[in-house]
């Protein structure tokens, strides 16, 4: 029986352990940092541009170069901090409204500035 009651008091603090730990070091399966949230977010405005301007008979340098610039400011206009962390499922969210809306409507770089998908919030410590 005392073997029992320890046993469950150390998976408890076990489990209590992982989520101190390791949710505020971003190695749970659920939260991304932000500088890789950053790169999601340049990397699918850079495709998306591509995509619209390759589809606009643009020259593939010229659809290059915009795609570059406008992810460049896609990125710095994204406000995410690189030293925190945001939530998967946030950061999905904002690279699959891009890749939608912002190829169908608005344009990626608009998606980034005007879509409420892409104004992340960085997580809190989960406890």
């Amino acid at each position: 029986m005392k073997k029992t009651i320890y046993m469950l008091g150390f998976l408890t603090a076990l489990a209590l352990g992982n989520c101190a730990v390791l949710d505020p070091i971003g190695i749970s399966s659920n939260r991304v940092k932000g500088s890789a949230a950053r790169k999601q977010i340049k990397d699918a405005v850079t495709q998306t541009d591509t995509s619209i301007l390759s589809f606009s008979g643009a020259p593939s340098s010229v659809a290059a170069q915009v795609a570059l610039l406008d992810s460049t400011i896609a990125a710095s206009l994204a406000k995410v901090d690189d030293g925190k962390y945001y939530k998967k499922d946030d950061v999905d969210g904002c690279v699959k409204e891009i890749n939608t809306v912002g190829f169908l409507f608005l344009g990626a770089l608009n998606t980034v500035v005007l879509d409420s998908k892409c104004d992340l919030k960085a997580d809190g410590i989960v406890i």
